[in-house]
């Protein structure tokens, strides 16, 4: 096994003789020994929910078909939300849904931002 950094031969290991180890790899990696890799978690009680969508549907008249059907799903203080998933799972079109329309779809639902509900614009596709 070659380690290489920065454009850089670093080292390089024999599996066969027993020279690769996590250790070894990632101190090879990074240029240093990392003593604590997986940090102990604490335990925090969750905050409260600083966003809500509730029911969130998306029609695209250009595609004539929905693109979001009953998408709900809530944000705590404190949390770190992404959305994955393969091309044609909705993904990009709840991004554009929730923060500006820019597709036009037609949309339904409900959006709470710290308890108040925001009402929905629609916005014609350019």
């Amino acid at each position: 096994m070659t380690v290489l950094r920065d454009g850089q031969t670093i080292c390089t290991l024999d599996a066969k003789k027993g020279e690769v180890s996590e250790t070894i790899l990632i101190k090879n990696m990074v240029g240093r020994e990392i003593g604590n890799i997986y940090p102990k978690r604490e335990h925090k009680e969750p905050g409260e929910i600083t966003l809500e969508v509730r029911n969130w549907s998306a029609y695209d008249p250009k595609q004539g078909r929905n693109v979001l059907k009953d998408v709900n799903f809530n944000v705590r203080r404190g949390e770190i939300v992404g959305f994955s998933g393969l091309m044609g799972s909705g993904r990009t079109e709840l991004a554009l849904s929730m923060f500006g329309n820019p597709a036009g779809y037609h949309i339904s639902g409900e959006m709470w931002v710290k308890v108040k509900r925001c009402p929905l614009r629609i916005r014609k596709a350019q």
